[in-house]
């Protein structure tokens, strides 16, 4: 099969399926809120508790600017949803990572893709999981680019982790659910 099939006509299709499957997901997510796991069990639990971060819009334009910022500094950046639980499973790994190494050089970027209309429940997740600074959610607009601005094979699959070495150049893609070992394991010899 050639790139250009892959390019112009399997990857747009699969990007349409995985997203239908999180909106379908989403739409069912009051019902799924009991079946939780630990760490969004934990983030019910606190709610009201916990303060609100802030989350801005991003688009795959503003998305480059911000990789851009914070070149010099080893960036990992995080695509998530509250409706992926994969996602929420690893997520307090991830904010234990930052905590762990956040003075040493690394920046965590949290991007949700979640709509926008769901800006509320991604912020209450946000809070009830301790994070304290600034995180994105995906801006209206086309989701195929937003994912080609990271990489262009990759086919928006989440969570997906993407680290980038101080040069600002993409070293490693983590597709899936990863524990803190494996995160640990692509970040601490770039320091």
């Amino acid at each position: 099969m050639s790139a250009y099939v892959v390019r112009v006509v399997i990857k747009p299709v699969l990007l349409f399926v995985c997203f239908a499957v999180g909106l379908v997901y989403s739409a069912c997510e009051p019902s799924v809120k009991s079946n939780q796991s630990e760490p969004a069990s934990r983030a019910a639990q606190i709610g009201d508790n916990a303060s609100v971060p802030a989350v801005e819009p991003i688009n795959e334009g503003s998305l480059k600017k911000v990789l851009r910022k914070h070149k010099g500094e080893v960036v990992v950046i995080n695509f998530w949803a509250t409706w992926c639980d994969p996602c929420r499973e690893e997520f307090p790994e991830l904010v234990k990572l930052y905590a762990n190494y956040r003075g040493k050089g690394m920046q965590l970027l949290l991007l949700s893709m979640d709509e926008q209309e769901q800006i509320d429940g991604v912020k209450k997740f946000l809070g009830a999981n301790r994070v304290d600074f600034l995180s994105y959610i995906r801006s209206g607009g086309n989701f195929e680019n937003l994912v080609n601005a990271i990489d262009p094979e990759w086919i928006g699959v989440i969570p997906a982790t993407f680290v980038f070495n101080r040069e600002g150049k993409r070293v490693q893609t983590m597709l899936g659910r990863q524990d803190y070992t494996a995160f640990e394991k692509a970040v601490r010899p770039l320091l």
